[in-house]
C-alpha cells in the first residue's frame, strides 16, 4: 500500500516541482541544471566527487561542468590551427622549392605543444587541480607503442632517420591528448570536424585549379598537388576528410549548408580522379561501401533516418552533374589555351587532347602491373629483412637504411640505383613490422583489435544519440579507408596524416563514451599541489623553446641543402660546398650532409678528405649505392686498392649487373694489373653503355646520351690500352668445305 500511495502521490505533479536540494543546487550554480528527486538526491550523496576521489579514475564525472569550463572557445581555436596545417603550414616553403613535410612536422610539433600549453595554463589557473580523459584501454596501448619507439632508439643504426619519426608521432601524440581533453560531445565535435573539412576543401580547390587552370605559382613534383608537393600525399590527405562531408550533410537542417556541402564533395572527388592516385581510388572506394553498410545497418537496428527533403535532393543532384562535367574535363582545359600543368612539370607528357571518364580509368590503370609487381618484390625483400631481425626490429625510421642490403634477397629490385632509393615501403605495416619487430607487431595488433571494438561499440550502442554516433562513424570510416591506403603506400609516414589519423581514434573512444546520461567514467590525472602544476607547465615550455629553436635551425639547413643540390645539378661545386657546410653547422644531425664536401674534395682530386666524408655517410648508411661508388672510386683513384676492392665486392654482392660497378670494378682491376678480371668486367659494361646510350638517344636524351657516351670513351681507352681487340676475341668463322 505504502508502494500505491507513493506511485498515486507522485501522479500529476510535475518534474522539478519539489524543493530543490542542496546538491541540485550545487550542480545548478556550476550551469548543468538537474531534476531533484529522492532517488537522484540519493545517487548524488552516494556518488564521489571528482576533486575528492583518490584513485587514478573518476567514476560519475559530470561532463556539462566540463564543458561550461570554455571547453568549445578551444575547441573553435583547435580546430582553426589543425584545419590550417595543410594550407599554411606548407605554402612558405613550397613556393621556395622546400619540403612541405618538414614545414608541417614543425607546425604541427611546435603549434601542438603551444596549444597544449596555453590550455594547461587557463585551465590549472582557473582552480582545477585535475585533467579528466576517457577511460579507455587505447590510451594506454597507444602510449605503450610511442614508448617502444622511443627505445627503438637505442638499436637504430641511423639516428636521426629515427629521430624525425619520433619527432612526428610525438607531434601526433599531443594532437591525441589534447583531442582528449577537449572533446566531449557534438558541441566540441563540430568546430574541429568543420575546420577540418574547409581545411580539406581549399586543399581540394588549389588541386583542381593546378589542373584545370594551370596554376603554378605553389612548386610540385607529381602534380597536381596541391600544398603536398606530391599528388599522392595530397590524395591521403583529402581520403581522411571526405567521409566528415557525408555525415554534415547528413546532419544539417539548414537551407543553403546542403549545397555547400554537396558541391564541396564535388570538388574533393574531382581532385582524387585527377590525381590518378590508385591506393586513394581504392581508400574512397572502401569509404563509400562502408558508409553504405553503416547506414543500412543502422536503419534496421536503431530506425535512424536522416534528415532528408527536397532541397537535399536537389543539392545532391546538381553536385552529381557538376562532378560528372568535372571528370570529363581535360589538363589545363580552362587556361589560356597552354598545355596546361601536366605539360609545366613534364614538358614530354603535355597534351592537348580531352580523354574521357573511361580514357582517364585506363590510362591511370595501365601501369598497375608494374607498380604491382614493383611493390611486390619491396615486400618480399622486406619480410626477409624482418627475418634477420623480427624481436625487436630495425629501429623506428631505419627500413630505408637497411632496405639496400636486401633488395635481391628475395628478388632483385630493378628500381634501385646509385640516383634512386627508396624511402618508404609502399606499404606502412610491412615497414612497421620491419623497424619495430615482434613487440611492436603486437602492439599494433592489440590497437587494431581495441579500435575494430570501439567502432562496434559506437556503431551498436543504444545509449548514444544519432548525432554524436554520425560523427563517430565519418571518423571510423577515416580510420579504416587510410588503413586500406596503408597497405598500398605509406600515409602512416606522414606527419599531417599520422596527427589526423590519432585525432579520430580519440574521436570514436570519446563517442562511445557519450551515452545520454552525462555522468562517465574517466581517467583524472590530479596535480593537487600547486608546485606540480608549475613544474608541469614548465616542463612543456621548455619543450616549446626546444622545438621552435630545433626547427627554425632546421628551415635555415633546408635551405641551404637545396641550393647545395641545385649547385651540385649545374656543375657549381665551390658553391655546392659552401652552402652544404652551412646546412650542415645548422643540422649537425644530419649527416647525409656530408655529400656535399665529399663530392667537392673529390672533384679537387683531394681523395683524403673526401674519403674522411665519405666514411662519416657510408657509417650512417652503410649499404646506400651511391656512398659506395664514390667511396670505392676515392679508394681507387688515392692508391687504396685494397679498400677498393671491398667496397666494390660489397657492391657486387647487391648489384651484380650494375653497369657503373662494372665500369668501376674493371677500372680498379686494371690499375691492380689483374688484365683478364679488368677485360671481363669492362666489355660487360662497355656493352650495358652501348645500350644505354642508343636508349637515351630513341628517348631524346641527347643531354643523357652525351655523358653515358663519355663513360663509353672512357672504357674504351682502358681497354685500348690493355691491349685488348674486339676482333681478336672473337672467334673466327669456319671455313666452308669445297665442293
Amino acid at each position: 500500500m505504502a508502494s500505491k500511495s507513493r506511485r498515486k502521490s507522485g501522479k500529476g505533479r510535475k518534474r522539478g516541482s519539489q524543493k530543490p536540494s542542496a546538491a541540485a543546487n550545487a550542480a545548478t550554480a556550476n550551469g548543468s541544471p538537474q531534476e531533484s528527486s529522492p532517488v537522484k538526491e540519493a545517487a548524488a550523496a552516494r556518488r564521489p566527487r571528482p576533486a575528492q576521489s583518490g584513485g587514478a579514475a573518476a567514476h560519475g564525472v559530470d561532463v556539462r561542468a566540463l564543458l561550461n569550463d570554455a571547453s568549445i572557445p578551444y575547441c573553435w581555436a583547435f580546430g582553426i590551427f589543425f584545419g590550417l596545417t595543410a594550407i599554411v603550414a606548407p605554402y612558405g616553403q613550397t613556393v621556395n622549392g622546400f619540403n612541405p613535410d618538414l614545414h608541417m612536422a614543425g607546425y604541427l610539433q611546435v603549434g601542438g605543444l603551444a596549444f597544449i600549453l596555453v590550455y594547461l595554463f587557463h585551465y590549472l589557473q582557473r582552480g582545477h587541480n585535475a585533467l579528466y580523459m576517457p577511460r579507455t584501454p587505447m590510451i594506454w596501448v597507444v602510449f605503450a607503442l610511442y614508448l617502444w619507439m622511443l627505445i627503438s632508439l637505442l638499436w637504430a643504426h641511423n639516428f636521426y632517420e629515427a629521430w624525425v619519426k619520433i619527432l612526428d608521432w610525438g607531434a601526433a601524440l599531443c594532437i591525441f591528448v589534447l583531442s582528449l581533453l577537449l572533446i566531449r560531445d557534438s558541441r566540441t565535435f563540430f568546430p574541429v570536424l568543420l575546420c577540418f573539412y574547409l581545411g580539406g576543401l581549399a586543399v581540394s580547390l588549389l588541386g583542381v585549379g593546378q589542373y584545370l587552370l594551370a596554376v603554378d605559382w605553389v612548386q610540385q613534383h607529381q602534380a597536381p598537388a596541391a600544398t603536398f608537393g606530391n599528388k599522392n600525399m595530397a590524395g591521403e590527405y583529402l581520403v581522411l576528410v571526405a567521409p566528415l562531408g557525408a555525415c554534415f550533410l547528413l546532419n544539417t537542417r539548414h537551407r543553403i549548408a546542403p549545397w555547400l556541402y554537396a558541391f564541396s564533395g564535388s570538388f574533393i572527388i574531382a581532385y582524387l580522379f585527377y590525381g590518378r592516385t590508385r591506393a586513394s581510388w581504392v581508400s574512397f572506394i572502401a569509404e563509400v561501401v562502408l558508409l553504405a553498410g553503416f547506414f543500412i545497418y543502422f536503419r534496421f537496428r536503431h530506425g535512424y533516418r536522416p534528415h532528408w527533403d527536397r532541397n537535399k535532393t536537389f543539392a545532391f543532384v546538381a553536385s552529381f552533374v557538376f562532378l560528372f562535367a568535372l571528370v570529363n574535363m581535360h589538363p589545363g582545359m580552362l587556361s589560356d589555351g597552354t598545355l596546361g600543368i601536366d605539360a609545366r612539370v613534364n614538358p614530354s607528357a603535355g597534351t592537348t587532347k580531352a580523354e574521357s571518364f573511361a580514357g582517364t580509368i585506363k590510362s591511370a590503370l595501365g601501369g598497375f602491373e608494374h607498380s604491382r609487381n614493383q611493390r611486390y618484390t619491396m615486400w618480399l625483400n622486406s619480410l626477409a629483412m624482418f627475418r634477420d631481425h623480427w624481436f625487436l626490429g630495425t629501429g623506428i625510421g631505419n627500413w630505408m637504411v637497411y632496405y639496400p642490403a636486401y633488395q635481391i634477397a628475395v628478388e632483385v629490385d630493378h628500381m634501385l640505383t646509385a640516383n634512386l632509393y627508396h624511402i618508404n615501403a609502399h606499404n606502412d605495416y610491412v615497414e612497421f613490422l620491419c623497424e619495430l619487430g615482434l613487440v611492436g607487431a603486437v602492439m599494433m595488433l592489440m590497437l587494431i583489435f581495441i579500435i575494430l571494438r570501439t567502432i562496434g561499440r559506437v556503431a551498436s550502442s543504444r545509449g548514444i544519440s544519432d548525432e554524436n554516433r554520425m560523427f563517430g562513424i565519418a571518423a571510423a570510416i577515416s580510420i579504416l579507408g587510410i588503413s586500406a591506403n596503408a597497405a598500398f603506400s605509406f600515409p602512416l609516414q606522414q606527419p599531417v596524416t599520422i596527427a589526423m589519423f590519432l585525432f579520430y581514434l580519440a574521436l570514436i573512444v570519446v563517442v562511445s563514451n557519450t551515452l545520454n546520461d552525462e555522468d562517465r567514467d574517466m581517467y583524472a590525472l590530479r596535480m593537487p599541489a600547486q608546485i606540480y602544476r608549475i613544474s608541469f607547465i614548465a616542463v612543456v615550455g621548455v619543450a616549446v623553446a626546444f622545438l621552435s629553436f630545433m626547427h627554425y635551425q632546421w628551415y635555415k639547413s633546408e635551405a641551404h641543402y637545396r641550393v647545395a643540390s641545385a649547385s651540385m645539378s649545374l656543375g657549381r661545386y665551390k658553391a655546392m660546398d659552401q652552402y652544404g657546410r652551412l646546412a650542415f653547422e645548422r643540422n649537425p644531425m644530419r649527416t647525409y650532409l656530408h655529400i656535399f664536401p665529399a663530392t667537392y674534395y673529390a672533384k679537387q682530386s683531394n681523395y683524403t678528405k673526401a674519403i674522411h666524408h665519405f666514411e662519416k655517410l657510408r657509417d650512417d648508411y652503410p649499404w646506400r649505392i651511391e656512398i659506395m661508388q664514390n667511396l670505392g672510386a676515392s679508394y681507387l683513384y688515392s692508391g687504396r686498392f685494397a679498400r677498393a676492392r671491398e667496397v666494390f665486392n660489397l657492391w657486387d654482392s647487391l648489384q651484380p649487373h650494375s653497369r657503373a660497378l662494372l665500369k668501376a670494378h674493371g677500372m680498379m682491376l686494371a690499375q691492380v694489373g689483374d688484365r683478364a678480371g679488368a677485360i671481363d668486367r669492362l666489355t660487360r659494361a662497355r656493352e650495358k653503355f652501348e645500350k644505354a646510350v642508343e636508349e637515351a638517344r630513341l628517348g631524346g636524351d641527347e643531354k643523357k646520351a652525351r655523358r653515358r657516351q663519355l663513360k663509353l670513351d672512357q672504357i674504351n681507352q682502358v681497354l685500348a690500352s690493355l691491349g685488348y681487340r674486339p676482333d681478336a676475341a672473337k672467334p673466327a668463322p669456319a671455313k666452308q668445305p669445297s665442293g
